[in-house]
């Protein structure tokens, strides 16, 4: 890079032009970016509801097993109040 502006004060039009096809280099390499990114989040908008995550931990767990006034008595007995 000190090289081309060691190089820049000599031809200000070829510093130009040199920096230019940098920057063209540059946005072809961003829209290539860009439209990747764009592929993949078509991608996830389009499978989001036809393959949800997998589950950790088995089914929900419910406590339908339990009775609300046994629950309320078991938690009254351990303040030590009644229920």
């Amino acid at each position: 890079m000190t090289a081309t502006l060691d190089t820049a004060a000599a031809d200000p039009q070829q510093t130009i032009a040199e920096l230019q096809r940098q920057l063209d280099t540059c946005r072809a390499e961003l829209a290539a970016r860009n439209s990747d990114l764009q592929e993949s989040l078509e991608y996830q908008t389009a499978t989001r509801f036809t393959h949800p995550p997998p589950r950790w931990g088995g089914p929900m767990r419910t406590n339908a097993g339990f009775s609300e006034p046994a629950v309320r008595a078991d938690a009254a007995a351990l303040v030590g109040r009644p229920p």
